[in-house]
């Protein structure tokens, strides 16, 4: 079912990006020319098991949770109509947090080194984001990169376009560094 709920998104962001390559922020051109490299491919898939298997791991917990642009799975402590959690249900819930991220490993681009390699995928990410219609600006050298504590990445100024933001989600994987997630309602 979640699967199911993936794919079909996939394909209507494939379809918004389309619609939306009209609608780029002011000032914004497209790159006309780009190959997506393999690794996108294979990130992506990554990045579907990861958020399924911790979605069923939340679940057996007696918990749901929530996906986040960029892929981070949150879980979700219900309230009541006056915003109080029943009690327990936080300490039970971040127990059950724990245990789901300790059992389920985290995407392995999201855990590879700040290198040279990492750097080239940023650079590839940019030009993805390039080629359907969002400047995500200039990258700094490689040497900046590497000794940022957070390092910069393409899609850090995609939150101020917020429909933009969904369409590219997918369409432009997270390459590892300076992660950014972001929930949409």
């Amino acid at each position: 079912e979640v699967r199911l709920s993936i794919r079909r998104g996939l394909c209507w962001l494939g379809v918004m990006t389309v619609l939306l390559a009209s609608c780029a922020p002011a000032g914004q051109e497209e790159v006309v020319s780009w190959e997506e490299p393999a690794w996108m491919a294979q990130a992506r898939l990554d990045l579907e098991e990861y958020q399924l298997r911790t979605l069923a791991c939340l679940r057996e917990g007696g918990f749901d949770g929530m996906i986040a642009l960029g892929g981070l799975v949150s879980i979700h402590i219900p309230v009541d109509e006056h915003g109080n959690e029943a009690p327990g249900q936080l300490d039970l819930g971040m127990s059950v947090a724990a245990r789901c991220h300790d059992a389920v490993p985290q995407p392995p681009l999201w855990e590879s080194p700040q290198d040279e390699a990492a750097f080239e995928r940023m650079l590839e990410v940019r030009d993805c984001l390039l080629a359907h219609g969002f400047d995500p600006g200039e990258p700094p050298s490689l040497d900046v990169w590497i000794d940022e504590f957070v390092p910069w990445n393409p899609r850090a100024e995609l939150s101020a376009f917020a429909d933009y933001e969904i369409a590219l989600d997918a369409l432009c994987p997270q390459s590892g560094h300076g992660l950014f997630f972001h929930f949409v309602d």
